[in-house]
């Protein structure tokens, strides 16, 4: 190509590119002009016309470049090509972006994907871009068609901008119902407040919550519905917030509910007043009634449990309960009543809040089905929640009078034993208007009915361990710490009285005997009947007590003399002596009873001990007898006190001595042994005969420890000697057993070991037994005697004639020997009848095969007759008398 055609060509070129920038500005001005005309009357805000004005003139600036290339068949730079391009596509992503929120709030839509968000920008460039196209073509062929076009652009960027507006709006829309739905459903309550505490707005939890119909305190006051203890304090925070100070804290106030109570609120406040949106103060608040009725009921509870656990005065302890009840329970006065003994009426226990009432329901109302709310839950054992007294039927008997005392609703609820099988009463509250009871108030009676149990229960339990305390549990009469505290108070009055006090100490004669033959049963009932009678005899205030056993108390006051108590234990005497029916038998019984008077300056302890004393007396002369204290008692009584001490003293220092008097074969005059004899070894009197303290020593059972001692150094003794003289003849050693040993469980096994460790031959022990002690036990008395005689020893009756043997008995006994009793010896030579009972002995002894034995010998005339009689051996001072170990060794040789 030559140059000039070059030149022409690049001419043309040029003309071509100067008429494309000259229809691309033409256009992309009109274009934006258009835009920006539209956008405003749109009202877009102005920095997102800009970007849409921008996005149109590069979308333009495109389209006429791409025109130019498709009219002329020349290309632009591609740096500007790419350029447009790109500030299309930013115009555009800046557009969407403008729109996208930074992040999700509340209830409001969350933000859009971004792929959707560039899926947009494509769409928004590929529209811009062909309108562009179209308008440059139209503008370049038909000019004045051109504008026309501006139409449907118009009408899609008009059409876009309402689809956009219409998603916002029904993003709001669904946001908008979404905030209700929450606000709706939710158990928070929202209040908004003016500056002057009027309520502008409350959720629908305000009214749920307080019972009001909705929208009546809308315009109202909220300090109309607060508590006015809680108004105060309430206008404080508020007027903090107002005046930027308020704190971040929860607060509570108490609000009017529609049911005429009130609830406990929490809030937390919130200044908004300057927000268009809100204009108030918002309250977030929640419902803390029944948190606040619990942590009441806990305080209170553990309040009443400490009054329990302190053992305070059951009154004091169910009228503490009762406010409890009044302080949870709005508007309430309660009563705790108690079913009485009888299981028929009920008592007033507590009613605090009831005294200026009167309280129908008086002490002595009658259990049944139509007794009001608290005899009909006794009768049902279930709760009775009256809510309108004047109409319920229940409340038939008694709805006057309720109605006059202004009590409207009454909620009874029973008080069940922990196993639920007794009522102890009602916990009822009473209300001055119907009502009726909720879930809450029922859990507030059923903790109320627990706690109730609880202290009537334990208050229960102390009674009867006081009572337990202070009474026999065989016969329910006091016992000795109970009779010591009246005798005292009894004694303390007689100081403003010129009178006395006798105490009466009566003890049964030959009880035991009742216990062996009939059993400790039959024992029990005749010692209750005779409970029974004592209190029946008695004057009215006078204190009969049981001290244990069979021996029993009786305080007398206002005694003018002597003859006046002896005349009471007359009375007393004749009582006991009556048959008592036990099982199917008649038992006969005396008593031996003691007296002792005294006046404001005597002791209780130094009068029972006078009556002891005296009693003591009275059964030494033979039982059933009034004997009355003096002072040569209270003497002899202080010995006997003095010996049981200086006793216990000597048994544990082994002050006892073994004395041996001999045992002589009358046909022949041998030695036929000893018996051994204990003697006390007293530090101060020396030595004391047996007579002074064996009595003693057997009531205390100080004998058993005594008698075991003996037993031990006679075995002993006995074979020492038949060591020193080998060849002799075997002598027997004989031992004494008490009715307290012979009564021992362990006797045989005490025997045995005595044996074994003295290694004596028990051919050559003799244990001797009381008559009356192995009649006493007839029906055991054999199997024990065969036990004793498996060990080798012999056995002997001690005292035969003064007791009641059985000729059956005695023959089944496996005895060795029949030993008569001294004093039918001393009156052998001057008293037919001891001598006939002598000779009786003597014969009985030999017909049963079984050797007589004489006590007591004195006298060369008694061996004589005794001789006569057969009797085999002789024992007593003709032939020497009790001695020490060392001078019967010498009379055993000599």
């Amino acid at each position: 190509m030559s140059t000039r055609g070059q030149w022409a060509g690049k001419e043309a070129t040029s003309q071509a590119e100067g008429e494309g920038e000259e229809l691309v500005t033409t256009a992309a001005a009109f274009g934006a002009l258009a835009v920006a005309l539209f956008e405003w009357i749109r009202r877009v805000p102005p920095v997102r016309a800009a970007f849409n004005v921008a996005r149109w003139l590069c979308a333009a600036g495109v389209g006429g470049g791409v025109f130019v290339v498709l009219h002329h068949g020349t290309s632009p730079a591609p740096r500007n090509l790419l350029a447009l391009l790109a500030a299309v596509l930013a115009a555009s992503l800046a557009v969407h972006l403008s729109s996208w929120p930074a992040s999700p709030r509340g209830p409001w839509p969350a933000r859009p994907p971004l792929a959707e968000v560039l899926l947009g920008c494509v769409i928004a460039v590929a529209v811009n871009f062909a309108f562009g196209v179209l308008l440059l073509a139209t503008w370049k062929w038909t000019p004045i068609a051109a504008p026309l076009l501006l139409v449907p652009l118009g009408t899609v960027h008009w059409a876009a901008r309402l689809h956009c507006a219409g998603r916002a709006d029904q993003a709001l829309r669904s946001s908008a119902a979404r905030f209700q739905a929450l606000v709706q459903s939710s158990s928070h309550i929202v209040v908004v407040l003016d500056a002057g505490g009027g309520i502008t707005y409350a959720s629908p939890a305000f009214w749920r919550a307080l019972g009001h119909r909705e929208g009546t305190q809308v315009g109202q006051s909220l300090f109309s519905l607060v508590h006015p203890d809680d108004a105060d304090a309430l206008q404080g925070r508020l007027g903090e917030h107002l005046a930027g100070r308020g704190q971040t804290a929860s607060f509570e106030f108490r609000c009017l509910a529609g049911d005429g109570t009130w609830r406990h609120l929490e809030a937390l406040a919130s200044n908004l007043l300057d927000d268009p949106a809100v204009g108030g103060v918002v309250l977030n608040t929640r419902d803390v009634t029944e948190r606040k009725r619990a942590e009441g009921l806990l305080a209170g509870q553990a309040a009443v449990l400490g009054l329990i656990a302190r053992d305070a005065p059951l009154m004091e302890t169910l009228s503490a309960l009762a406010r409890l009840i009044e302080t949870e329970a709005e508007g309430a006065r309660c009563a705790v009543l108690l079913l009485d003994e009888d299981g028929e009426t009920l008592t007033v226990a507590a009613a605090p809040s009831l005294a200026d009432v009167g309280l129908h329901e008086a002490d002595g109302m009658v259990v049944g089905p139509r007794a009001g709310s608290s005899g009909t839950a006794v009768q049902r054992h279930a709760p009775v929640l009256v809510a309108d007294v004047a109409a319920d039927p229940l409340w038939s008997e008694t709805r006057r009078t309720a109605l006059a005392q202004g009590l409207r609703a009454a909620w009874a609820m029973p008080i069940m034993t922990a196993d639920s099988r007794q009522v102890l009463g009602t916990v009822t509250i009473y209300f001055d208007r119907v009502r009726r009871c909720g879930p809450g108030d029922t859990r507030l009676l059923e903790a109320a009915a627990h706690l109730a149990d609880i202290a009537i229960e334990r208050s229960r339990a102390q009674a009867r361990l006081a009572h337990q305390a202070a009474h026999d549990a065989l016969t329910g009469l006091p016992n000795r710490v109970f009779f010591l505290d009246r005798a005292g108070h009894a004694l303390d009055l007689t100081r403003r009285t010129s009178s006395s006090v006798a105490v009466l100490f009566c003890d049964l004669d030959g009880f035991k005997v009742v216990n062996d033959s009939l059993g400790h049963d039959a024992g029990d009932r005749l010692l209750e009947e005779l409970a029974r009678r004592l209190q029946e005899v008695v004057r009215p205030g006078d204190t009969v007590a049981r001290f244990g056993g069979d021996e029993f108390t009786i305080l007398c006051e206002n005694i003018a003399d002597e003859a006046d108590a002896l005349a009471i234990a007359e009375r007393v005497g004749r009582v006991a002596a009556t048959a008592f029916a036990v099982g199917d038998a008649e038992v006969l019984v005396t008593m031996s009873i003691g007296i002792a008077l005294g006046g404001a300056r005597a002791r209780p302890e130094t009068l029972i001990e006078n009556a002891d004393a005296a009693m003591y007396r009275a059964k030494a002369r033979g039982g059933n007898r009034r004997e009355v204290f003096d002072r040569g008692m209270r003497a002899r009584a202080k010995r006997r006190l003095a010996v049981h001490s200086a006793l216990h003293r000597a048994v544990e220092r082994g002050e006892f001595r073994v004395f041996y008097q001999p045992l002589v074969w009358l046909a022949s005059r041998r030695p036929a042994g000893a018996e051994a004899l204990v003697r006390w070894q007293h530090p101060d009197r020396g030595l004391v005969g047996p007579r002074e303290f064996i009595a003693l020593a057997e009531e205390t059972g100080l004998i058993v420890p005594i008698g075991s001692y003996v037993l031990h150094e006679a075995c002993l003794q006995a074979q020492r000697w038949r060591a020193a003289s080998p060849g002799r003849e075997p002598l027997c050693i004989k031992v004494n057993l008490s009715a307290r040993q012979f009564a021992d469980p362990n006797l045989v096994e005490v025997v045995a070991g005595t044996l074994g460790d003295t290694g004596v031959d028990p051919a050559g022990v003799c244990l001797e037994i009381a008559e009356s002690v192995l009649m006493e036990h007839a029906e055991s008395t054999g199997a024990a005697l065969r036990e004793l005689k498996s060990l080798g020893v012999s056995l002997a009756v001690d005292d035969f004639g003064t007791g009641y043997s059985s000729l059956v008995h005695l023959k089944r006994f496996p005895v060795d020997e029949l030993k008569v009793d001294r004093t039918f010896v001393a009156g052998l030579l001057g008293n037919a009848e001891d001598a006939a009972v002598v000779a009786a002995v003597v014969n009985l002894a030999h017909t049963i095969g079984v050797k007589a034995v004489a006590e007591g010998v004195e006298s060369s005339g008694q061996l004589a007759r005794l001789l006569e009689l057969g009797c085999d051996i002789g024992q007593g001072y003709h032939f020497g008398r009790p001695m020490p170990a060392e001078s019967m060794a010498l009379h055993l040789g000599g």
